[in-house]
């Protein structure tokens, strides 16, 4: 069985002065030492100032990141920029640790664009409702069912434009016979015009 580390919590930080006014100063050690103590509660002396650079607030972070209390010893001053320093540090880890364990986005995909019917090319995403996800999306014959169901239409269409131009040539046709011709004519055009013919 596998165990799980506990949610990380960020360590609570204080500031406190390493010598109160009035008080005759003792031996401080210097900035940038870190006494641990018991329960997890740390001292770190920051000095006068806080002049550490980001690698340094990184590895002190580091060092830092399991304590339960920090108390920052040193002037005020200091103080406030080191407390800064170290969230930001802990932030800075704790946003590539998620980002490491987010899993990886979904590679984005194309667009039909395929023409609708007032002539703009379609936005449905490639394959969208489709049997192929890299195709045209089903409106516009990625899906199987529609892709067999247009084709039988065109082949019907184009059987019928076939039979009737042959027996216009051979006489007139009929006002009903006229209108098949020019039904048929235009879906085996649009049909050329889609790539269905190709």
């Amino acid at each position: 069985m596998t165990m799980t580390p506990p949610p990380w919590h960020r360590p609570h930080i204080q500031c406190h002065r390493a010598v109160e006014p009035g008080v005759a100063p003792a031996a401080v050690p210097s900035p940038g030492t870190v006494v641990p103590g018991p329960n997890g509660d740390t001292v770190v002396y920051v000095g006068d100032r806080w002049t550490a650079t980001a690698e340094e607030t990184h590895s002190l972070a580091a060092v830092l990141r399991h304590a339960r209390t920090i108390t920052l010893v040193g002037s005020l001053s200091a103080g406030r920029p080191a407390r800064q320093a170290l969230y930001d540090a802990w932030s800075a880890v704790r946003k590539a640790e998620r980002a490491a364990a987010r899993p990886p986005a979904p590679p984005v995909r194309g667009l039909c664009g395929q023409p609708r019917r007032d002539g703009l090319p379609c936005t449905q995403r490639s394959g969208w409702g489709a049997d192929d996800p890299d195709g045209p999306c089903r409106y516009h014959g990625g899906s199987t069912a529609v892709r067999e169901q247009r084709r039988e239409e065109l082949v019907a269409q184009t059987e019928l434009w076939v039979e009737l131009t042959t027996r216009a040539r051979t006489g007139p046709l009929s006002p009903a016979e006229n209108l098949a011709l020019l039904v048929a004519e235009r879906a085996v055009r649009t049909a050329s015009r889609e790539g269905w013919l190709r």
